[in-house]
């Protein structure tokens, strides 16, 4: 073989690895694994029909990767097409402290523990080509465990 086919070679292997992580990745972060269980799904509701806040007992029992999940609903809900990572996407996360609409749903306060996290993960990594996912280990963790780390979104 030659030396430019053995290069050719290499790059097809090495574009195929690259893709075969990239495609794992992704699917490690794929916001349905994050669902919510009936009991957390009650707690949210009960806290829309009676228009209070969250205890922060019933906050810290949910993930980050469930605030995710109910994000992902609610763009897919408002038709809001914004992929994880893009310009709109960070935009998004970034107004959600600043909006009252948002403040007053019980859903949101979820969501801007995940915004809160997300962002500041996104501070800490240098620009990519590729669009910024949080890990598993991050998904997985409760609000309570991310909030000894950092500042979470909280409403007043």
């Amino acid at each position: 073989m030659t030396k430019g086919r053995l290069s050719l070679i290499f790059v097809v292997l090495l574009g195929s690895v690259a893709f075969v992580v990239i495609r794992n990745v992704q699917e490690a972060n794929n916001a349905s694994q994050y669902p919510l269980s009936s009991h957390q799904t009650e707690i949210l509701n009960e806290a829309k029909v009676s228009k209070r806040g969250l205890s922060t007992d019933e906050i810290d029992r949910f993930t980050i990767g469930q605030g995710k999940f109910l994000l992902i609903q609610h763009l897919n809900l408002h038709h809001l097409d914004y992929r994880v990572g893009s310009k709109e996407y960070i935009r998004f996360l970034a107004s959600i402290s600043e909006r009252k609409d948002l403040k007053e749903n019980p859903t949101f306060v979820i969501i801007g523990s995940y915004a809160s996290v997300y962002l500041s993960e996104l501070q800490k990594k240098e620009p990519l080509f590729l669009r910024f996912h949080l890990p598993p280990d991050i998904l997985n963790a409760t609000i309570k465990e991310k909030e000894r780390k950092l500042v979470i979104y909280n409403i007043p």
